[in-house]
């Protein structure tokens, strides 16, 4: 017995919500673990996972074989860009200055010298979203 069986304070949770449940992680895996082991001592607890590109078949299995339920809905065409991709093909003297300061040695390099976006310079990423946002309607929103 450990702390979560001493503790009453479990009994008046009815519902625990855990979103984005594609982006598993050590922690929501322990949580689901933990989840599902109380939940025959908790007969009032309901786990609902959710997630817009999740596997259902496959979570509800290991759920127990728990209902699935579907929303249907719109997706939204994403457009993707690579930023070492992107510095050739800008324009614009700030957003060319921001991809100088990201060339430079230890600023966006990661100890093997490969690009690392751990150190993007802030201009980097804000001059990136000004020049996505402007423009003739084609790039970015």
């Amino acid at each position: 017995a450990g702390p979560l069986d001493e503790d009453e304070s479990l009994k008046r949770i009815s519902h625990v919500f855990i979103d984005e449940a594609h982006e598993r992680s050590l922690d929501s895996d322990f949580l689901l673990s933990i989840l599902l082991a109380k939940i025959r001592d908790l007969p009032n607890l309901r786990i609902v996972v959710m997630s817009a590109t999740i596997q259902a078949d496959q979570f509800s299995g290991y759920l127990g074989d728990a209902p699935v339920l579907e929303i249907p809905g719109r997706t939204f065409p994403v457009d993707t860009y690579f930023l070492e991709d992107l510095s050739g093909k800008v324009s614009g003297d700030s957003l060319r200055g921001a991809w100088f300061e990201c060339q430079e040695p230890g600023n966006s390099r990661s100890s093997s010298g490969e690009f690392s976006d751990a150190n993007l310079p802030y201009s980097v990423l804000v001059e990136t979203i000004l020049y996505l946002h402007a423009g003739d309607g084609s790039r970015g929103w």
